[in-house]
């Protein structure tokens, strides 16, 4: 599932006409790169990319209907005033029950091994940067090999990790989000990153999430214009 309905007004004026996943990074829009990488893994297993989008959709529609890449496009039509974890709950319904689930962002970039590692294994896992510590991104805490917990807030420490925006939850996991996700969305909390959901099942000491470092590699999350130059340099 690429999550992908945003505004993304920190990169005007940039997306004043596109969506923030259609920014040009190195020759290509973000959501193309994207979508071209996980087309390029369907060999290594039964692989549908979902993807929620909301401001700007007609753009999204339009370049990718004359692509051969096999997408199914999710409506967001509250993008206005929803986060991330509204989009994912709109996606629930057209996810194979038995599959594992990858949850991406659409403003972010990465090497393609990247999301080869994270796809091919078979244990639900967070992708991180052990080499950087950022105070915009995700973090996540780590406890005896799993993750116990995921924020923005986190100092560093040694138990602190960059987290990289890419997830896999196999099944058990899964279920346990897409529950949690349900359960916030229906109490009427539509504002909020699918993290928060990730935090909470991730403190359960049945839950196993682990921690895939992926130093070394490049990507990028690109949230406002410092970001954007950052990426292009990065990825030129």
């Amino acid at each position: 599932v690429v999550l992908a309905a945003g505004v993304g007004s920190r990169l005007q004026p940039y997306t004043n006409n596109i969506p923030k996943c259609m920014i040009d990074v190195a020759g290509m829009p973000l959501l193309h790169r994207l979508l071209q990488q996980i087309e390029a893994l369907r060999g290594k297993g039964t692989l549908r990319a979902h993807v929620v989008i909301g401001y700007q959709s007609w753009v999204i529609r339009h370049y990718f209907s004359s692509t051969s890449l096999r997408i199914n496009f999710i409506e967001n039509p509250r993008y206005t005033h929803t986060n991330n974890m509204y989009s994912l709950s709109l996606a629930t319904q057209h996810l194979t029950p038995e599959a594992d689930l990858v949850i991406v962002n659409g403003d972010c970039i990465y090497d393609p091994e990247i999301l080869q590692t994270v796809v091919t294994r078979n244990f639900s896992c967070i992708a991180v940067d052990s080499s950087v510590y950022f105070a915009e991104s995700m973090k996540v805490r780590v406890h005896d090999g799993y993750v116990r917990g995921i924020s923005k807030d986190y100092q560093p420490g040694d138990s602190v990790i960059t987290s990289i925006d890419l997830y896999k939850f196999a099944r058990r996991e899964k279920s346990r989000l897409l529950g949690e996700v349900a359960r916030l969305v229906n109490s009427g909390i539509v504002d909020q990153w699918t993290e928060i959901a990730i935090d909470r099942i991730s403190r359960e000491s049945d839950v196993r999430i682990v921690p895939v470092d992926i130093s070394g590699r490049r990507w990028a999350e690109i949230d406002n214009l410092y970001d954007l130059e950052a990426a292009r340099q990065l990825f030129a």
